[in-house]
């Protein structure tokens, strides 16, 4: 078996459009790295700022993405380890499995 590393996630840069004073970012051709089969979103309670993630998934792929604010997101392989601030709507990373995420 071949186990992911830090050195395989991509920060991504998503298409936008501005349209009518608002920006619409676009998820698009991220078929190319995998099959997409399930979408979710995380939003804190008011006034909650908790740290998400402290897993990793043997078989889901990952894109991470923060549309308001910023987050710090650390990827851990098992030796190696990689922090990517997300601050930008326009951005996102993609996070094969095997690695060890935490926000």
């Amino acid at each position: 078996m071949n186990l992911s590393t830090v050195n395989d996630i991509n920060l991504i840069s998503l298409d936008v459009i501005h349209s009518n004073g608002a920006n619409l970012y676009i998820f698009e051709n991220l078929n190319d790295l995998f099959t997409i089969k399930r979408i979710f979103t995380i939003t804190p309670e008011e006034g909650e700022d908790k740290e998400r993630g402290y897993h990793a998934h043997r078989k889901d792929i990952q894109i991470v993405t923060c549309p308001h604010g910023s987050i710090s997101f650390t990827a851990k392989d098992g030796t190696n380890e990689l922090t990517i601030n997300l601050d930008n709507p326009g951005k996102a990373i993609y996070v094969p499995t095997y690695i060890w995420g935490e926000t």
